[in-house]
């Protein structure tokens, strides 16, 4: 009787073993920031840096810049990108050449310089097929 009981429990520890779960992924985390039905957490969508500094940053999921900032100091400036995506994303400034500035994969926050003189710049990410999605302009003061 208790060989019963064993075989049952055994079967019911594979059968929950085997069970798959669904993604920790929130539906609004697959569409553009601006299309998203649900409120963004409090504290999240600036443009400053995870540690409450000055630095540029950029938000990057899938496949969208969730925050990016609009200004910029002129000079040399170093740029953060957090990349909350799960593939590799990057900034790249039209005006500067087709290299990236700072590049990310996924999980990653990555920094890296630029010198900009005072205008407008538009910036993007160069992934193929981001382009249209991952684009906008920052002001350089």
């Amino acid at each position: 009787m208790w060989r019963c009981a064993v075989v049952v429990l055994i079967g019911a520890l594979a059968l929950v073993g085997c069970t798959k779960l669904p993604p920790e992924v929130a539906v609004n985390d697959q569409v553009p920031a601006d299309q998203r039905t649900e409120s963004e957490p409090a504290g999240g969508g600036g443009s400053e840096g995870a540690g409450g500094g000055n630095e540029p940053v950029w938000v990057a999921v899938d496949i969208d810049f969730e925050s990016a900032p609009s200004q910029l100091p002129a000079g040399d400036t170093e740029v953060t990108l957090t990349n909350n995506g799960a593939i590799e994303h990057n900034v790249v400034f039209d005006d500067l050449g087709a290299e990236p500035v700072v590049v990310a994969g996924p999980g990653e926050t990555q920094t890296g310089q630029v010198q900009l003189e005072p205008g407008t710049y538009r910036y993007h990410c160069s992934v193929p097929g981001h382009e249209p999605m991952m684009n906008g302009e920052v002001t350089v003061e």
